[in-house]
């Protein structure tokens, strides 16, 4: 039976993003956890899409290797707020995520935005918009208007 996690509604898998995020700078413990992760999902029949920021991949290749059977996904580059960057390194940061994904001959099908953001700056098409032209399929990030994770301020 296939099941998926969403992170945004299910206290577990946020608590192992915030862990993580934590470990992210250090690719053997990245790589252990998502290990961890896996052998938790595996044991009760849970299917997982991982999203991971390229800068990672391009420090240590051999995550790709961890996510094993489950699914994963560009998750941007460096992780940057498209909503703060501006246009031009917002879609420049999609687009070298993507490229990072097919220099290791990897699909990118499927995206999540950083912070689950489903605009840049303040156009709400240009993310899809951009996405369907490098070929991505689907989208996470997608109505989520307000992720616990992070405090929307109102001006």
């Amino acid at each position: 039976m296939f099941k998926r996690i969403l992170t945004y509604k299910n206290n577990v898998p946020l608590l192992i993003r915030k862990i993580s995020n934590y470990l992210s700078l250090h690719s053997e413990s990245m790589k252990n956890l998502i290990n961890n992760m896996n052998s938790i999902f595996d044991k009760y029949g849970v299917k997982m899409t991982y999203f991971i920021s390229t800068y990672l991949i391009e420090q240590e290749p051999s995550i790709f290797e961890s996510f094993g059977k489950h699914d994963f996904g560009p998750h941007g580059h460096l992780h940057l707020d498209y909503t703060l960057v501006g246009k031009q390194s917002a879609l420049e940061d999609i687009y070298k995520s993507v490229k990072i994904f097919k220099r290791f001959k990897k699909e990118a099908w499927i995206f999540r935005a950083p912070y689950a953001l489903d605009k840049i700056g303040t156009d709400p098409n240009l993310l899809f918009e951009y996405e369907k032209k490098l070929g991505i399929l689907y989208d996470s990030s997608i109505n989520v208007k307000s992720p616990p994770w992070k405090k929307i301020i109102q001006p």
